[in-house]
């Protein structure tokens, strides 16, 4: 029997094709290379073309059913899995077939089809169950911990199921199961409030992973694993110093190309820290690219879509984010209670979030997170005992989960309570220490709004000027970030209009396909002098076409662009497209959306629902492609030609818009020139 593991396996001499065509055989050779090192869009690429010549064997598919996953194509990795179950059980092979039925079982449940998950697990049950001296059996042992600690198993006996899924890692030298044994041991150890020592194995899990010395899809699951776990348990600063040194890393890791699990977890980080158009970016194709793949995924990315709405403004898209998000299983809370406050909807807030503490009754680490919340909707009930007995628990669990971001959460509920009673003196210190906390979390929103609520207690203190200088910066830092309506509210308490101005835009988002792939396959010097070249291009082209660069992605590869008219806009994007395709020695594929919208212009930057849509309309296109709403071809001038017209749905947004693929080939090099 051969073996399988989470690595893609190897090629043996029995595989060599004896009757493909010349042809075929370097390819599926080439394809196999790189599925060994881990080039998963070239092996995907090269597996597919095979695929349509002749059969491949149940290892090739095996070997494609990784590139697929990988490479974000769901529906090819289920095809190729089954397709290689079957070959595997015609080889008398139940290692591989297994092996093959389990990752169809753990598919199919992340996908919310537990019936059809519970079906393939039978068959690797049937063929790994018995077999405890392969490795495939401890993979097994780990799905059974995984779906118990999921399904509501006690947290002993879960521990105690983690602790002996280690040691049959070690038993089984297997460093990818062993691995993801200490990640849910981790895990539940945060879970239970022993954060210090749960802490420190993730670290030690994370630094096998992005030191390369686990299999990609262990790899990308610690990843995932850690950075969630650090997020609900508030320590962003240990999840930011790992998402950085993965990017570092990508390289080398197996973490340059995998589903887009990641993207949600820095979309995360990126909203926190405030970079709102990269974080609306990254969650709206998680929307995409794990549709079919793994619907928890897809509700926490709705989740921070939602999210994002409240903090732009948009009530009505938060509205709908939480609602896609509560249909795939995601409790949109504390954002869901958020809105009902925002809205003046108090009873409903105070109804919702008693409901969500009481289902959280034995998680600390999500009552943490909800307690904040719900101590502003009893204040805003005006139940002063209320927010004293949530802001004691609140207290009480900080201790227990002491991340500078829970420490920040805890004094602003603290002050917001002493404001309450009475005591500005305790609310300006506890106040204070917020502002102080969110600024070394580089927190800027949530910095923000802590100074609005201590410019209130600052004025109950009778300080007019420590008031105004609060305010001031709370309003500087909303107009940056396009806060529309914390703008007009703290605009209000100064006594002034927003400074802000209604404006028509072509907003253009560029950004490089499957950029971790190109790094990954050219190195890390060559990346740098590729990034260097596509910036420079494109910043020409902005210039040569009046485009004016509101901001740089955070990591490197695209844009945020705004044309005052919308023909210069698209002939902008046509130009991109062809001088990047005009490169000799390296083909870069880039994105690019374009939206002609009225939005709010302040300092320098825009905000409001236009942005939103831009954002989404790139997300949606393909690598060398411009996608541009209809609205932005009526406001052009001149007639482009199109490769098609579609109704889309723009992610956590009310409605559908009208999309159009420009046909950049189809606009000569001579006429573009004369537009220019």
């Amino acid at each position: 029997m051969s073996r399988v593991s989470s690595h893609p396996p190897r090629r043996t001499s029995s595989e060599e094709p004896a009757t493909a065509g010349a042809l075929l055989i370097p390819r599926l050779l080439d394809a196999r290379t790189a599925a060994e090192s881990g080039r998963w869009a070239e092996a995907f690429d090269g597996f597919t073309t095979v695929d349509t010549e002749r059969q491949l064997s149940a290892e090739d598919l095996d070997r494609l059913a990784w590139a697929a996953l990988f490479t974000g194509h769901a529906e090819v990795c289920a095809e190729a899995r089954q397709r290689a179950f079957a070959g595997f059980v015609q080889q008398h092979d139940d290692r591989g077939a297994g092996f093959a039925a389990l990752n169809l079982a753990m598919s199919h449940f992340g996908r919310g089809a537990p019936v059809v998950g519970a079906g393939w697990l039978e068959h690797a049950e049937r063929y790994l169950g018995d077999d405890t001296d392969c490795e495939q059996h401890g993979w097994l042992l780990w799905a059974r911990c995984i779906l118990a600690a999921e399904g509501g198993a006690d947290a002993q006996s879960a521990l105690d199921a983690a602790e002996g899924l280690v040691s049959a890692g070690r038993r089984l030298a297997s460093a990818d199961v062993e691995a993801l044994a200490q990640l849910l041991k981790a895990q539940l150890l945060i879970r239970t409030g022993q954060v210090a020592e749960g802490s420190r194995t993730l670290d030690q899990v994370m630094a096998l992973a992005v030191g390369g010395c686990l299999g990609p899809f262990a790899t990308s699951w610690v990843y995932c694993g850690t950075i969630s776990t650090c997020s609900s348990a508030g320590d962003y600063e240990r999840a930011w110093q790992w998402t950085e040194e993965v990017g570092r890393c990508s390289t080398r890791s197996g973490l340059s190309d995998f589903p887009g699990d990641c993207r949600l977890h820095r979309a995360e980080l990126l909203r926190l820290h405030g970079d709102w158009s990269e974080a609306e970016s990254e969650a709206a194709r998680v929307c995409d690219e794990l549709g079919s793949w793994h619907v928890g995924h897809v509700g926490t990315a709705y989740y921070e879509l939602g999210e994002l709405s409240l903090r732009k403004g948009d009530l009505d898209a938060a509205d709908v984010a939480f609602k896609e998000a509560e249909q795939r299983g995601c409790a949109p809370e504390p954002g869901l209670t958020t809105l009902r406050l925002m809205r003046g909807e108090t009873e409903a807030a105070a109804a919702a979030i008693r409901e969500v503490l009481a289902n959280a009754a034995d998680d600390g680490c999500r009552r943490a997170r909800l307690l904040p919340v719900a101590v502003e909707v009893a204040l805003a009930r005006n139940d002063v005992p209320w927010a004293e007995a949530l802001l004691a628990e609140l207290a009480t669990l900080t201790e227990t989960y002491p991340s500078p971001v829970q420490q920040a959460r805890a004094a602003h509920a603290a002050g917001l309570v002493a404001l309450a009673i009475g005591d500005a003196a305790g609310a300006c210190d506890q106040l204070s220490s917020a502002t102080q906390l969110w600024e070394a979390a580089k927190a800027p929103y949530d910095s923000a709004k802590t100074r609005v609520a201590r410019a209130a207690a600052e004025l109950e203190r009778g300080h007019r000027d420590t008031h105004a200088v609060q305010l001031e910066a709370a309003l500087a830092t909303f107009e940056r970030l396009g806060a529309t309506l914390d703008v007009r509210r703290t605009a209000a308490l100064l006594g002034r209009p927003a400074r802000t101005a209604r404006v028509s835009r072509a907003l253009m988002f560029t950004d490089l396909e499957r950029s971790t792939n190109l790094l990954a396959s050219v190195g890390d010097d060559a990346w740098i002098e590729l990034l260097r070249w596509h910036d420079a291009a494109l910043r020409q082209l902005f210039e040569r076409y009046h485009g004016a660069e509101i901001h740089q992605k955070g990591g490197g590869d695209g844009f945020f662009v705004a044309f005052t008219d919308a023909a210069a806009a698209l002939d902008c994007a046509v130009a991109i497209q062809h001088r990047l395709r005009d490169r000799p020695d390296q083909r870069i594929l880039v994105r690019v959306g374009v939206h002609w919208s009225e939005v709010l212009h302040a300092d320098g930057d825009f905000s409001g629902r236009g942005v939103h849509e831009a954002a989404r309309i790139s997300s949606l296109a393909d690598g060398g492609e411009i996608l541009t709403s209809v609205a932005t071809l009526e406001a052009a001038s001149r007639h482009y030609p199109l490769k098609e017209v579609r109704r889309v749905e723009l992610r956590g947004l009310p409605g559908d818009v009208e999309v159009a693929s420009v046909d950049a080939a189809a606009i000569p090099t001579t006429e573009r020139s004369e537009r220019a």
